[in-house]
């Protein structure tokens, strides 16, 4: 996971050995990529009406097909609150995670996540899709 400015720079894909991206800013950019199928663009705001939920499935697939030949870079505008909500989806579905259980894990690796509540609810949306019921309580002052 990450911000923009991270993943417009060369020398931190090199570091990271990034193989492709998934961009969740409304802006394109300038990815050091030479194939442009490793590059899945979300064009969604980070605001309380965007709808992330609809490509939950699409993230979800497009880091499976990929992440075996290398890191896949999830980035939002400033790397809090879309970006992390996409990494959590993926490992409700891949990882088969409750959400509190990602939300955890992602927070242990980057410690200023901060979906916004929308997207809160989006997840605990994907989480009950998987297990019929949502098993995490997103009231808690935690989420």
């Amino acid at each position: 996971m990450g911000n923009y400015k991270q993943a417009c720079d060369s020398q931190i894909q090199k570091d990271l050995k990034i193989k492709a991206h998934i961009n969740i800013c409304e802006e394109d950019g300038i990815f050091f990529l030479e194939d442009r199928e490793k590059l899945l663009h979300i064009p969604i705001p980070d605001s309380l009406e965007a709808d992330l939920f609809s490509h939950f499935i699409n993230i979800c697939h497009f880091i499976d097909a990929h992440v075996h030949k290398g890191a896949v870079l999830v980035f939002s505008t400033f790397g809090i609150s879309r970006c992390s909500t996409a990494v959590m989806a993926y490992l409700i579905h891949s990882c088969k995670l409750y959400l509190k259980n990602a939300w955890n894990f992602v927070q242990k690796c980057k410690n200023n996540i901060r979906p916004n509540r929308a997207f809160v609810k989006q997840l605990s949306d994907w989480e009950q899709r998987f297990y019929i019921t949502a098993i995490t309580d997103i009231s808690e002052p935690n989420y």
